[in-house]
């Protein structure tokens, strides 16, 4: 190759790669305070007392969070939105957590300093079955539902 193609290729090499300096340099950006409520975490992790259930929650700034309830020991997976504080029963039989009202209608409440409604569930781990109590304040541990 003689030195003129080689210098024509080495400026072409060049050229394409000051454009995609370019470009990456484009694509980032410093991250914003909006930025930051998309981001989700997991929370709620904890396993049930005999080892075969597990939880966790998907929080997301101002939007409906969503908790798992999963077996380890098949593909069973309860999915609740808006759920949270996760409680196994001592026989590892039921599930507790508190249900919210959809964000957008909690949030309103807040505002308008009006109390905010949650409900406790029960889950039935075996069958799915759900035992639902309205207006719940706060939680404890779960004792053996029997």
């Amino acid at each position: 190759m003689s030195l003129s193609a080689r210098l024509k290729s080495l400026e072409i090499l060049s050229v394409f790669l000051i454009f995609s300096l370019a470009l990456t340099a484009a694509e980032k950006r410093p991250f914003t305070i909006d930025d930051y409520a998309l981001w989700r975490s997991i929370t709620s992790t904890s396993i049930s007392p005999d080892g075969r259930w597990v939880t966790y929650a998907y929080q997301k700034t101002k939007s409906d969070d969503e908790f798992s309830i999963r077996s380890l020991d098949s593909e069973k997976e309860y999915k609740v939105t808006g759920a949270s504080n996760p409680q196994f029963s001592e026989d590892s039989q039921w599930a507790a957590y508190m249900v919210n009202l959809p964000w957008k209608e909690a949030d309103k409440l807040r505002t308008q300093r009006k109390p905010v409604p949650r409900k406790a569930e029960l889950l039935n781990l075996a069958t799915g079955d759900k035992r639902c109590r309205r207006r719940v304040i706060a939680t404890s541990s779960c004792p053996s539902a029997t």
